[in-house]
């Protein structure tokens, strides 16, 4: 140890202590120690652990290297508390916070802001507990508040973007200031579950919603379904929360009423089929047209209770007019219920009618002809049947009298000419109506029915039933 000069307080200037060598303020124990560790040539102000608060006071305290006087620290009185790197600030205190960096080159923003606590932003959460800002007048940054993270943009030109790639320019991610809403480039995907279960992206060219795990569901709510997407099944449409439509690995099954505005176009041999067990079906075969029941009679209706035509299995075919049967096949040929009929008025009091009916009658069959509806007046039915070997049988029978009025009595004049082809024929009154009953022979007659009425009083032409 050098001692040069003992100033008039005693003092020893300059002291020198040799390393390790302490200097102690303070009483009991050394509050506080300088000194220098020779073994690390490093130099220590060291403070006990009783001690509170150690205070070094400047009104502009720097802390500056030996080497170079590069700055350090720099704090100012009333101002900013300033950190260097490389005698380059990179951080200083202000009224609201900090600013990191010092860059004012043109790719970044400067001053760049980080608030603790502070109030400098306009955020979406309230007051936000951390801000990160470009400057004082156009907010961009993140804020926590509210037990929320803030992403926060108060200029529509300002837009938050995830870079990527191993040059970290690839914009993987985009959301716009604006309302545009969020971008994601072509063939980014948007994944969703544990292990990427949905996926939905843009390739470049085509779209994508992607199901690796499980089925898709469009829904109004937990509760109303508008779609399902079935992996390996089934595709399902629904009207509110009701299934109208799905696809089968046969095609596709409708629930309910299909309306079509346009041309339901199906390929040749493809069929239109009801019933469940395919028992109407409607196809083309490439040369020809067909209707097929494979259970049950073909009827053509107008509504439920108004019939047009039937085709019946195994049986007749029957045509009808204004929901009267007119012609009816048999296993013998056709039954024609009116072939023509003829109306004239001689008077205001007498309608003249005449109807005509093509028949025919199977072998030992029977023939019944019923006329109704003559109020006043007379009816002649003439009748010609034959059996096609030169048998000919013809009949007429006059009907006439108040038919309603069982006390004016009634008469019935036969004319049988002949006989042949047919066992028996007949004519009687029951109750109300005129009744010829024809009982054909050994053989299947033909024959043509012709009903005369003249009618008093507007009483209209009688109407006559087959059966």
């Amino acid at each position: 140890m050098a001692l040069t000069k003992i100033d008039d307080r005693g003092l020893k200037t300059p002291i020198e202590l040799l390393n390790n060598e302490e200097i102690t303020l303070g009483n009991s124990g050394s509050k506080l120690k300088i000194y220098h560790d020779g073994s690390n040539n490093h130099s220590y102000i060291e403070q006990a652990s009783s001690v509170n608060v150690l205070f070094i006071e400047a009104n502009h305290p720097r802390f500056v290297s030996r080497t170079g006087h590069e700055m350090l620290i720099s704090a100012n009185l009333n101002g900013a508390v300033e950190l260097y790197y490389n005698n380059s600030k990179k951080f200083e205190t202000t009224s609201y916070g900090g600013i990191f960096g010092n860059e004012t080159s043109s790719s970044v923003a400067s001053p760049v802001r980080l608030s603790l606590g502070g109030t400098h932003h306009s955020s979406a959460g309230g007051d936000p507990k951390l801000s990160v800002w470009t400057n004082g007048s156009n907010h961009m940054g993140f804020g926590v508040s509210n037990n929320q993270l803030d992403l926060i943009l108060t200029e529509n030109d300002y837009d938050f973007v995830v870079y990527g790639g191993s040059s970290g320019t690839t914009e993987r991610f985009r959301v716009y200031g604006d309302n545009s809403g969020i971008q994601i480039p072509d063939s980014s995907i948007a994944r969703f579950g544990s292990n990427s279960d949905l996926q939905i992206y843009h390739d470049g060219t085509n779209n994508y919603i992607r199901s690796d795990n499980g089925e898709i569901h469009i829904q109004k709510s937990n509760t109303e379904t508008i779609a399902k997407f079935i992996p390996d099944g089934a595709v399902e449409l629904y009207y509110n929360n009701s299934k109208k439509l799905e696809t089968s690995s046969g095609g596709v099954i409708i629930q309910g009423q299909l309306d079509v505005n346009g041309n339901a176009t199906v390929d040749d041999n493809y069929k239109f089929v009801a019933g469940t067990n395919s028992d109407l079906q409607i196809y083309h075969d490439g040369t020809n047209n067909y209707i097929r029941s494979n259970n049950g009679s073909i009827n053509i209706i107008k509504s439920n209770t108004d019939n047009i035509a039937k085709f019946i299995l195994d049986g007749a075919v029957e045509l009808y007019y204004d929901n009267s049967k007119k012609l009816e096949t048999t296993a013998d040929g056709i039954v024609v219920r009116k072939l023509y009929q003829q109306e004239a008025s001689n008077s205001t009091a007498v309608v003249y009618s005449r109807q005509c009916f093509r028949d025919s009658i199977g072998a030992n069959a029977t023939r019944t002809i019923t006329l109704s509806g003559v109020i006043y007046g007379n009816a002649t039915i003439s009748i010609g049947y034959s059996d096609g070997n030169f048998h000919f049988v013809t009949f007429k029978a006059t009907m006439g009298g108040a038919m309603y009025s069982v006390s004016n009595g009634y008469t019935v004049t036969e004319q049988l000419n002949s006989r042949n082809g047919v066992s028996s024929i007949t004519a009687t009154k029951n109750n109300a109506n005129y009744v010829v009953t024809i009982v054909a022979g050994t053989n299947q007659v033909y024959g043509t029915i012709v009903v005369e009425a003249h009618t008093y009083n507007d009483g209209g032409k009688p109407t006559v039933t087959l059966s």
